[in-house]
């Protein structure tokens, strides 16, 4: 039921305060694009909420899900001012 509601979600871009959020279908990503290096208190919070750095893509993220989605929309909303 999850990969069928994975492959039914749909590719998007997003952008809240100046982040990027990008859902990933080809990599199963959720992916947060940020204009710089985010704070030390929002790098805590992505970490805390599963979103890792992948330095070849210079982006954080994390599977997709809906939660993931919701979290990434959370963080760009509330760390993050342009």
């Amino acid at each position: 039921e999850q990969l069928k509601k994975q492959s039914d979600m749909p590719e998007s871009t997003e952008t809240i305060n100046g982040v990027e959020i990008l859902v990933n279908k080809d990599e199963n990503r959720v992916q947060l694009v940020f204009p710089g290096k985010p704070s030390l208190e929002t790098r805590t919070d992505l970490k805390h909420r599963g979103f890792k750095w992948s330095p070849s893509r210079g982006v954080w993220q994390r599977q997709i899900s809906d939660h993931a989605i919701a979290l990434a929309k959370n963080i760009a909303k509330n760390y993050y001012s342009s």
